[in-house]
């Protein structure tokens, strides 16, 4: 039954182009009406100047000014990210408040992000409002030269986008052609031999603007602080649009190529770091390919009533080996290395279709989104592992010959989920409610080829969202919500019965202030978000089985400021307070807070341009953010220190067309700590990136 729904609701979208009214429409490529296309508005997920996005599209899936959802929400710019010279998404998103980045150190085999205490790597992640699915290792890599914005969504959000945490998601949304002519050339230097070229080309193809594309593409040869480890990439990312007055179709996607390392973590002594690496260059690497392709597809019968549908199809390979620990010897100095070799394949495909109507019902104005949507995420993961050679930690030798062991282990996996949902945005003078409901059904089939054990498991879960607005004269706009989520989980317990999926619920309160005449918004927010049914051991057989008892609690206060002025100050402020605490667990941490996850956080960055005089076209950046202590080890017997991180910018613009820059990161080599059940992992040194763009 819920496959026909998807197939009947994957064609609804092109019923534009069918009957007596599709008729003509579909006779659009051959006549077109003249219009304007030049005077249409911006849309709520291209590009903007400066710091400030003033309307998104994630909170809601419709196009909403940010101050009209009652959910939080936060928007990195392309400015944003081009004066922080952010290499990573981490890098992009850590001034905001409630995001919690370094909890692993510098790992640059993929994004680390914790929103609200949770992480989000798995679940959360999201690329043009579709989520990109993973494998055990392998996850789609983002390149931030390749996105217009980022776009946080604080809290549960399966009302919208199905099986999700309950810290909320990260959507990067790629960037799309552009009627205006777009050329870019960007070379970039810096510490641990980085060189780094990128482009970005595009515009409009006829003189209507009809036809419009866009590529973008970076290639990076670099080391990192790692010993021996590269972070190489190519990245390719084309895409054209073709539209008319009442229809947008966009055809985009993107290739990629990375090489890096499989483990960032360093040997630790009794709990405490060294600078000893337990891998080898011999053997050492981490290879991703990955690509991407997939559409937008807009069609407006008329003000009121309009049809989207999103698809994207994803396939990733990866290749990886490193020596990890096994023990110290009784000598106190010949450490035991295990070899692991790991190969994945990843296959993910989503599709998002929606009806969108606007409409009043005598005072009430009405936005109703009804929408449906299909994901699907197959793997298959290879993996061996093997008795590698001792390391004497008092003569470190590298460079031995080591031989990958054979991939005895195999589990091929597939994961299918199907939503209907339904959201209506109302509004009465300056009251705005958003309520919504979701039913998904999610199934999950598991099958080891070495054991030949087999497991399937049916989900279905209803989640929700409901919440108000209220916009005071004066710019001050408080906002209230509650709202739910669900992630399946896969097993059974000592009886046999399959387990419920996790569930999330968060209760929040905010207050939103733009100053009259400013283009700013400050936020502050206080959540309380519960997570339940997590796996936590049985007290008849700890060992051996599972129980969903397992609960635990975030709460807390987001502080958050963005400017961007008209005397060239641009500025990102924000303060996190967060409670995070396992309530309830079987392993003897109840009361205690997760490995990893500090109590404060705090970011500030200023970026100001001079417009006029001797010293104009000349801008200057800095930045302070603090992280708190976090426990390393689940009793919190072990903590790690806080640490405060200096950045800097400058960069001058010689014409109009060529800008220098400069950035320096962690100004005083401040050490980033984090050790976590035994590993420990050091942030990123003192370093500096050089760039030259030039626009033509």
């Amino acid at each position: 039954m819920t496959r026909r729904i998807v197939l009947l609701w994957v064609c609804l979208p092109f019923l534009a182009w069918c009957g007596p009214a599709g008729a003509q429409t579909a006779e659009l490529p051959v006549a077109v009406p003249e219009v304007n296309v030049s005077s249409r508005p911006v849309a709520a997920d291209g590009p903007v100047p400066g710091y400030v996005a003033p309307r998104a599209i994630t909170g809601s899936k419709t196009d909403t000014p940010l101050v009209e959802n009652p959910q939080s929400v936060s928007v990195v710019t392309r400015d944003l990210i081009d004066n922080l010279q952010a290499q990573t998404v981490v890098e992009s998103v850590r001034f905001n408040a409630g995001v919690s980045v370094g909890n692993f150190g510098f790992d640059p085999r993929f994004d680390q992000i914790y929103l609200r205490g949770f992480a989000v790597n798995t679940l959360g992640d999201y690329r043009d409002g579709l989520r990109q699915g993973n494998a055990p290792f392998t996850y789609f890599r983002t390149e931030p030269y390749g996105l217009e914005r980022i776009t946080l969504l604080r809290g549960p959000a399966s009302v919208l986008y199905g099986q999700s945490g309950p810290g909320g998601l990260i959507d990067r949304v790629s960037k799309l052609p552009t009627e205006g002519r777009i050329g870019e050339v960007r070379l970039t230097t810096g510490s641990y031999d980085r060189l780094q070229g990128a482009f970005d080309v595009g515009g409009a193809v006829d003189e209507g603007s009809r036809v419009l594309f866009r590529v973008t593409g970076l290639a990076r040869n670099a080391r990192t602080d790692l010993d021996w480890v590269p972070d190489d990439r190519l990245f390719l990312q084309p895409a054209v649009t073709f539209r008319n007055d009442s229809t947008t179709l966009t055809i985009l996607g993107h290739v990629q190529q990375d090489r890096t390392t499989p483990s960032a973590a360093y040997y630790s002594a009794n709990g405490r770091p060294t600078r000893i690496r337990t891998s080898d260059r011999s053997i050492d690497g981490l290879f991703q390919s990955q690509q991407q392709v997939g559409y937008r597809f807009e069609h407006r019968f008329d003000e009121a009533f309009s049809v989207r549908q999103n698809l994207r199809y994803g396939h990733a390979t990866l290749d990886a080996a490193y020596l990890t620990s096994n023990g110290l010897r009784a000598d106190g100095r010949t450490l035991n290395r295990n070899v692991l070799s790991q190969e994945d394949e990843l296959d993910s495909f989503v599709v998002d279709s929606m009806a969108e109507a606007r409409f009043a019902t005598g005072p009430l104005s009405h936005t109703v989104l009804l929408g449906v949507d299909y994901q699907n995420t197959g793997y298959d993961t290879r993996s061996g592992t093997s008795t590698g050679p001792t390391l004497d930690l008092g003569n470190l030798v590298y460079g031995e010959p080591i031989a990958l062991p054979r991939l005895t282990a195999r589990t091929v996996q597939q994961q299918d989920q199907v939503g209907i949902y339904a959201q209506d945005q109302i509004r009465l003078g300056r009251l705005v409610v958003t309520g919504g409901l979701r039913h998904d059904w999610a199934d999950q089939s598991s099958a080891s080829r070495a054991t030949g054990v087999r497991t399937l498991q049916d989900d279905s879960a209803l989640t929700g969202r409901v919440g108000a607005v209220y916009l005071f004269e004066g710019g001050l706009t408080p906002y209230a919500n509650y709202a739910t989520s669900f992630n399946p989980q896969v097993g059974v317990d000592r009886l046999g019965s399959p387990f419920e999926p996790i569930r999330g619920e968060q209760v929040e309160g905010g207050l939103r202030y733009q100053p009259p005449g400013t283009n700013s918004i400050l936020t502050a927010s206080a959540f309380q978000i519960t997570q339940r049914n997590s796996l936590t051991p049985d007290p008849e057989a700890p060992t051996r089985f599972s129980v969903q008892t397992g609960e635990t609690r975030s709460r807390g206060v987001e502080l958050e400021a963005v400017a961007s002025l008209a005397d060239g100050l641009n500025l990102i402020a924000s303060y996190t307070w967060q409670d995070v605490e396992v309530t309830r667990s079987n392993s003897g941490n109840t009361g205690k807070r997760p490995v990893g996850i500090p109590e404060h956080l705090a970011g500030l960055w200023l970026d100001y341009s001079i417009k006029d005089g001797p010293l104009a076209g000349l801008g200057l950046g800095g930045g302070v953010r603090y992280f708190g202590e976090t426990p390393a080890n689940a009793l919190n017997t072990l903590t790690n220190k806080s640490y405060l991180v200096l950045d800097a910018a400058i960069r001058y613009d010689v014409t109009e067309r060529l800008q220098l820059a400069l950035n320096g990161y962690n100004l005083t080599d401040t050490d980033q700590i984090q050790c976590q059940s035994g590993a420990c992992y050091q942030g990123l040194p003192m370093t500096w990136l050089a760039s030259a763009r030039f626009r033509f």
